[in-house]
């Protein structure tokens, strides 16, 4: 797993994540494009300085250009973490073997984070100052719930998400719309506790295959029950959970 420092913008390989505090950023992808792992990595502006986790002498990349990126390390850096990690420049997406292991372990990255900020810079008015904190989600959790269909116990964790059921789980992401057709099934891997390959070219497979794991690991039938009578005829579409 790659952290990047936030006071030296030095991005570091963490072999056991649950050793650091860090905070992690959730965000919609800019269209404009997004810092990368390899804009990050590779194209030093400056000398080289020790990753404060790991110890050793470290690429510094260029500085995030856009909003979030470059705000998120500032905010991070004022509730003293020293680390943060967002999935679009602490994931080598060139390597497919540390993608799928990114895929399958983002959920818990999340999850054994101290925080996470989510920011949702399309919905705020340019006027607004652009680090105005909007709330906690224990303080919006009606406003989530309402939007998301999740329930309120559910996000504040006092309900286990094992205690939910397969297919209350799959409405909560029928209107879950991703770039690739593949992410569609591989964005679910957490909520269910599943680790399975991640073949991206394989299309909506992938959401079969995605079924028949959870079918082989969690006893719930509740599969079955799709509120679209049509999609029976169709187990590839996550969108007939609606």
């Amino acid at each position: 797993m790659w952290h990047l420092d936030a006071a030296t913008f030095v991005l570091c390989s963490v072999h056991d994540p649950s050793r650091y505090r860090y905070a992690a950023l959730s965000h919609v992808w800019d269209a404009r494009g997004e810092a990368s792992f390899q804009v990050l990595y590779i194209y030093s502006y400056s000398p080289r300085y020790p990753c404060s986790a790991c110890g050793h002498w470290a690429h510094i990349g260029q500085r995030p250009r856009r909003g979030a990126d470059y705000r998120s390390l500032c905010i991070a850096r004022t509730h003293g973490y020293q680390y943060i990690w967002f999935d679009t420049c602490c994931i080598n997406k060139m390597s497919s073997a540390e993608l799928s292991e990114a895929v399958n372990s983002m959920f818990e990255w999340y999850a054994q984070a101290s925080v996470c900020y989510a920011y949702y810079l399309h919905d705020v008015p340019d006027n607004e100052h652009p680090s105005t904190v909007l709330g906690t989600k224990q303080v919006h959790a009606h406003v989530i719930e309402e939007m998301t269909h999740i329930s309120r116990a559910v996000l504040t964790h006092d309900e286990s998400l094992d205690s939910v059921s397969v297919a209350e789980r799959m409405y909560w992401a029928s209107e879950r719309q991703t770039t690739r057709i593949e992410d569609e099934a591989y964005s679910l891997l957490g909520i269910f506790g599943i680790h399975m390959p991640t073949i991206y070219g394989e299309g909506k497979q992938a959401f079969i295959r995605l079924q028949e794991e959870i079918l082989r690991r969690i006893p719930d039938q509740s599969l079955f029950a799709r509120g679209n009578a049509i999609s029976l005829d169709s187990p590839s579409d996550p969108h007939s959970w609606r």
